[in-house]
């Protein structure tokens, strides 16, 4: 039965409110018992955050804007260079390009120097210390452009990768004397900066790889000492060492790192690993320092065959391995969905003589 409400007090709410109830509406309620109505702001509650932006990056090596990684040719004897544009094991063209007669001139790395979607081509002279980038339009050298010479010969090119986050290519050095490392951080052919980062006088350590192992779009460092087998990853922000990690020591030294990729498409680099008796291969796929996980891939016993190179090949946003063997001249890709050999194919063999792969 329907009684009679008795209002006690009034008070106007602003428009929009959300009025509710206590009992609830339909309940019912004893004579002379309490009805409180509850005003509320009716405001609509903020958003979540947008997700994090998510990282791309280009593969490795791809000098024509592809999206697949393409393979660089030298000949130690002649100086003559050929670059094989693939479309996965196929090579789509293969242009020559300037021959490079005087051999102190060594590829020393490519990587994106002006920002344009494509791989350019660092030089080093190891005798007078010069160094030059040749900016690349696919199989063309679109121009070339000298930068700093180094007249101390002690210092190596020894990386290139992005670490300051803007898209293009750095430089990092080390000195096989003292020990001390440095950053040039580049804008085309220019250097934008420097920084000197941690020395490392021990030089039984090496860099053995550049990559993002943080995925936050910025290169990191992989160390690895020849005598211990100790290994350990540098994350960097900028010429900034942010931390750095031990990660697991193979004392084993038959094993090596011989490159660094995102096998697994998560926007991390993982590590290759071969053993140079036995002929395993492994990836340790990595989440900044640490290890995830571990695999061994297809063994490959005859140690004629050697890991010239780690690329994309095939687009699929997974490292896959390229082979060489050293003895017959020919070559063959790995094409990798994570830790599993999904197909093997084999490129054109290219002759042993002089030829080799200039960018690992």
């Amino acid at each position: 039965t329907v009684g009679t409400v008795t209002q006690q007090s009034s008070t106007t709410v602003a428009s929009g409110s959300v009025i509710s109830e206590s009992p609830a509406a339909g309940t019912s309620v004893a004579s002379a018992s309490a009805v409180n109505l509850v005003v509320s702001s009716g405001a609509t509650p903020p958003p979540p955050p947008p997700p994090p932006p998510v990282v791309t990056k280009d593969p490795v090596y791809d000098f024509s804007g592809s999206g697949k990684s393409d393979i660089l040719w030298r000949n130690s004897s002649t100086g003559q260079n050929v670059l094989w544009l693939m479309n996965g094991a196929t090579v789509a063209s293969a242009p020559a390009l300037p021959t490079v007669a005087n051999l102190n001139w060594i590829i020393a790395g490519a990587g994106d120097f002006n920002g344009d979607g494509k791989a350019d081509i660092l030089w080093h002279n190891q005798s007078t210390g010069q160094s030059q980038i040749w900016f690349m339009n696919g199989g063309t050298l679109s121009s070339a452009a000298d930068t700093y010479t180094v007249s101390d010969t002690h210092w190596a090119i020894v990386g290139v990768g992005d670490f300051d986050g803007d898209g293009k290519a750095d430089i990092l050095w080390r000195n096989k004397s003292t020990g001390q490392n440095a950053i040039w951080f580049m804008n085309g052919g220019s250097i934008k900066s420097t920084a000197n980062i941690t020395t490392v006088t021990d030089q039984n350590w090496t860099v053995a790889g550049v990559g993002d192992f943080s995925g936050d779009g910025k290169a990191d460092i992989l160390w690895h000492d020849t005598v211990t087998g100790q290994n350990q990853v540098w994350l960097m922000n900028g010429g900034t060492v942010a931390s750095s990690a031990a990660i697991l020591t193979v004392s084993d030294l038959n094993w090596h790192v011989v490159g660094v990729g995102d096998f697994d498409g998560d926007g991390k680099v993982d590590i290759l690993l071969r053993n140079g008796s036995t002929g395993q291969n492994a990836i340790w796929f990595m989440n900044g320092a640490t290890i995830v996980s571990s695999t061994s891939i297809q063994s490959v016993t005859d140690l004629n065959w050697k890991i010239v190179s780690v690329g994309d090949y095939n687009g699929d946003g997974q490292a896959d391995i390229l082979w060489r063997n050293g003895s017959t001249g020919q070559n063959a890709i790995f094409f990798m969905n994570g830790g599993t050999v999904a197909s093997t194919l084999y490129p054109p063999s290219q002759p042993v003589a002089g030829w080799t792969v200039a960018l690992h």
